[in-house]
């Protein structure tokens, strides 16, 4: 799961930091400030030590950004200047936070079976 925190991290500092390079818009960069977290997360799972602060602050911060992200894209779909591309940017926060809170409920149910 360490690996796949990073993973998601790595995909959305990209996500974020595209959808800034074409759209010019400061909020498209806000998945890149969630991809540092997991990546940190990630980091920090990855020693023996920290691996349940790591996974469990992982899975809240999955928590955090989905209702940030359906919330964000309920405000955008309302304003009438809208932004495609950063729509879009809160969309893949959406669906990489989502990937990440559904294996971690996965990998859960399978543990503790």
């Amino acid at each position: 799961m360490s690996q796949l925190s990073t993973q998601i991290g790595i995909a959305l500092i990209f996500l974020g930091l595209l959808a800034c390079f074409f759209s010019f818009e400061i909020t498209a960069l806000i998945p890149s400030f969630f991809g540092l977290a997991y990546v940190f997360l990630g980091s920090c799972a990855q020693k023996a030590k920290f691996r349940k602060l790591g996974l469990s602050g992982a899975v809240l911060w999955s928590i955090i950004g989905v209702f940030m992200a359906i919330s964000r894209l309920l405000q955008e779909t309302m304003q009438q200047d809208f932004a495609f591309l950063t729509f879009m940017s809160f969309l893949g926060l959406l669906l990489l936070c989502g990937v990440y809170l559904a294996q971690s409920v996965k990998n859960i149910r399978q543990n503790w079976a």
